[in-house]
C-alpha cells in the first residue's frame, strides 16, 4: 500500500511540474522544478522502492528494525514531494505575474550571439576544473576518513580556495554542459584539447576513487546534448541507461579500494552492483529517524523464523554472540538493538544562525556553520548508539531533518518554503535572460550544478546554497567572463 502511495506522489508531482514548466521545457530551459523533482523522485523514489522490496540490503542493515521504518519513511516522501511541488508552481505563477515566458526562444539560439565568448570560456572551466581536481587529490580532499578531510580544510589554504570557490563543485559542470555546444564550432586543435582535458579528468579521478565526479562527467555531458538540442531525448535516455549500467560496477570498485579489501575481503571476489545502487539512489539515513522500537518484535518474527540458530542465541550471553561470524551478527542483535534505541525531538532554534551563518568563516572564524548535516550525522549516531561505520559520513535530507525537528507538519512547512524559493530563484533567472540573456543562461545552468548537491542536504544548508553560495558562484561567472573579455554582440539583448 505504501508503495502505492509513493509511486502516486511522484507520478502526481511529475505530471504537475512538467505542465506549470511546459512553456520553457519546450523551448529547452532546464527549468529548475522539473529537475529537482526528478532528481528527489529518482533518488528517493527509486531507492526507497528497492530497499522496500529487499529491506536486508539497507545499509546498516543490521541492527534496525525494517519494514515499518520504511513503510513511515516512504509516507513521509510521499507527503514532502507534492507540498513542494504545488508550492512551487503557485509561487510560479504569482511571482512577476507580467513575466512573458512566451518571448523565450530556445537556448541554442539564445546562445548563438555569443558562441565564441562560449567558447572560450567552457575550455577555460574544463583547464580549471583538471587543475583543481589535481589539487584536491594532491592535498587529501578525497580522503576517505570525513575527520582527515576535515583537517585538511583547515590547515590548508589551498583547499580553502578550492572548496570556498565551489572550482570543482560548481563552475566546472557548467564547463562540461557547455561542451556538447561547442564542440560543432571548435577548431581541430580545440577539440584535442578538450579531449586531452577530460581524459585528464577522467584519470585523476579513478586515482582520486571519487564516485560522484565518476558520474558527473558523463551526466553532464549528455545533459548538456539534451539541453543544446545535439542529442534526442530518446537517444539521451538510452545514454543514460547505459552510463548507470556501467557505473554501478566502476562505483562499487572504487567503493571497495576506498574501504580496503582486507576489512572484508568477500568484496574483492564480486561486485554488489543492486546494493550499491541502492546505496547511491538514496540515502540510510532518514531511516535511522525512523525507529519505532515497538514494530521491532513484528519485524522479527520473519527474520528469526528463517535463522533457527539466531533464534536460539537471542537469549545467549553477549559472549557467545559475540563469536559469532559477521555474517549472522544482524539476526542475532537486530531485536535487542533496536528496542532499546530512542531519538528525541530535536525542535531546537536552529532559524537564530540563519543571519550570521551567511558570513564567511574565513573573515569571521565564530560563524556559525549552516552545513550541520555532519553534525546531525554524529548526534544520530551518538544517540543510538551504532557501531563504527554503520552510517556513512554524508548529510541528512531535508525531508529527515524536517521530520526530525517538528514531525509532520514541519515536512510540510519546510518542503513548501523551499518550493517558493526555487519558484523564486527561477523566475529572477527567467527575468535576467529576457533583459541580458547570456547572464540568465549562465545563471540556468549553474543551477543545475547544485541540484546534485543539495537533494541530501538539511534545511539550514538548502537556505545557504539557495541564498548564499547560487549568487556567489554566479558572480565568479560573470567575473571570469568579463576576464576572458566577454562582450554581447549589438542586438544580443
Amino acid at each position: 500500500m505504501t508503495l502505492t502511495f509513493v509511486w502516486l506522489a511522484i507520478t502526481f508531482s511529475v505530471c504537475l511540474v512538467v505542465w506549470s514548466d511546459w512553456s520553457l521545457l519546450r523551448r529547452g530551459v532546464p527549468a529548475l522544478g522539473v529537475v529537482v523533482t526528478l532528481m528527489y523522485s529518482l533518488t528517493y523514489g527509486l531507492g526507497w522502492s528497492l530497499w522496500r522490496i529487499d529491506p536486508s540490503s539497507l545499509f546498516g542493515y543490521g541492527t534496525v528494525s525494517t519494514l515499518g521504518s520504511l513503510d513511515r519513511l516512504g509516507l513521509l516522501f510521499a507527503l514532502g514531494l507534492p507540498c513542494l511541488v504545488i508550492s512551487y508552481c503557485l509561487f510560479r505563477r504569482m511571482l512577476f505575474h507580467g513575466l512573458n515566458e512566451s518571448a523565450f526562444q530556445s537556448f541554442r539560439v539564445i546562445a548563438e550571439p555569443c558562441l565564441p565568448s562560449l567558447q572560450r570560456l567552457c575550455l577555460v572551466l574544463l583547464l580549471l576544473s583538471v587543475i583543481g581536481l589535481l589539487g584536491m587529490t594532491a592535498i587529501g580532499l578525497f580522503e576517505r576518513d570525513p575527520l582527515l578531510q576535515q583537517e585538511t580544510l583547515q590547515s590548508s589554504w589551498l583547499a580553502k580556495v578550492l572548496i570556498g570557490t565551489g572550482l570543482l563543485s560548481r563552475l566546472s559542470p557548467v564547463g562540461l554542459l557547455l561542451v556538447p555546444l561547442a564542440w560543432k564550432v571548435w577548431r581541430r586543435w580545440q577539440r584535442l584539447l578538450a579531449l586531452l582535458l577530460l581524459t585528464a579528468w577522467s584519470v585523476l579521478v579513478w586515482g582520486s576513487a571519487s564516485r560522484g565526479q565518476l558520474l558527473s562527467l558523463p551526466l553532464y555531458l549528455t545533459l548538456g546534448g539534451l539541453i543544446w538540442q545535439v542529442l534526442s531525448i530518446r537517444r539521451t535516455l538510452l545514454i543514460l541507461f547505459i552510463s548507470a549500467t556501467l557505473f554501478l560496477p566502476a562505483a562499487e570498485w572504487i567503493r571497495v579500494h576506498r574501504v580496503g579489501v582486507l576489512s572484508d575481503p568477500k568484496l574483492s571476489k564480486r561486485f554488489e552492483v543492486f546494493q550499491v545502487g541502492k546505496q547511491i539512489m538514496g540515502t540510510s539515513h532518514e531511516f535511522y529517524l525512523m525507529l519505532d522500537p515497538r514494530q521491532c518484535s513484528s519485524d522479527l518474527k520473519r527474520t528469526l523464523s528463517s535463522e533457527p540458530l539466531a533464534s536460539r542465541l537471542v537469549s545467549q550471553s553477549f559472549r557467545r554472540r559475540e563469536m559469532l561470524p559477521q555474517e549472522k551478527w544482524h539476526h542475532v542483535f537486530l531485536y535487542s538493538a533496536c528496542s532499546e534505541r530512542n531519538l528525541s525531538l530535536r525542535n531546537n532554534n536552529f532559524l537564530s544562525f540563519v543571519p550570521a551563518g551567511f558570513l564567511p568563516k574565513t573573515i569571521f572564524p565564530s560563524a556559525p556553520d549552516l552545513f550541520d548535516g555532519q553534525k546531525l550525522v554524529n548526534e544520530l549516531s551518538s544517540s543510538l548508539t551504532l557501531r563504527p561505520g554503520e552510517i556513512s559520513q554524508a548529510t541528512i535530507s531535508l525531508f529527515a531533518d524536517a521530520w526530525w525537528r517538528w514531525r509532520w507538519p514541519g515536512v510540510v512547512l519546510v518542503t513548501a518554503v523551499l518550493g517558493g524559493l526555487l519558484a523564486l530563484v527561477q523566475n529572477l533567472l527567467l527575468w535576467l535572460m529576457l533583459r541580458q540573456p547570456m547572464a540568465g543562461l549562465l545563471g540556468q545552468l549553474l543551477v543545475l550544478s547544485l541540484v546534485g548537491t543539495w537533494i541530501n542536504n538539511t534545511t539550514l544548508t538548502m537556505l545557504w546554497f539557495l541564498l548564499w553560495d547560487l549568487p556567489k558562484a554566479w558572480l565568479e561567472l560573470m567575473l571570469l567572463t568579463a576576464l576572458l573579455r566577454f562582450r554581447l554582440p549589438r542586438g544580443a539583448t
